[in-house]
C-alpha cells in the first residue's frame, strides 16, 4: 500500500497508491511500479518519480484506474483486459 508521488512532466504532482498503478497485470505501469525496478525509475530533484507524459493524459489514466479499483472486476462497462 505504498503511496507514490509522481511528478508528471513538471506540470503537476499526483499521489497514488502503488496498487492502483499495478491494477492491470502485465501492463507497462504494473511492470514499472511493481517495486522490482524502483532503483531505475527516473526521479526529480525532490526524489519524486518523474513521468514524461502530458499531465492531463496521465491524470485521466490514473483516475480511470482509481475508479476501476473500486468497481467489480466483472463490470462490463469498466472491463480492463490485457
Amino acid at each position: 500500500n505504498d503511496i507514490l508521488t509522481l511528478n508528471v512532466a513538471g506540470e503537476g504532482k499526483i499521489s497514488v497508491l502503488r496498487r492502483t498503478l499495478c491494477l492491470v497485470e502485465g501492463s507497462m505501469l504494473a511492470t514499472q511500479f511493481s517495486g522490482r525496478w524502483d532503483g531505475g525509475i527516473p526521479r526529480d530533484a525532490d526524489g519524486d518519480i518523474f513521468i514524461d507524459l502530458p499531465y492531463d493524459l496521465f491524470k485521466a489514466l490514473v483516475d480511470f484506474l482509481r475508479i476501476k479499483s473500486m468497481q467489480s472486476m466483472n463490470d462490463p462497462l469498466l472491463c480492463v483486459t490485457t
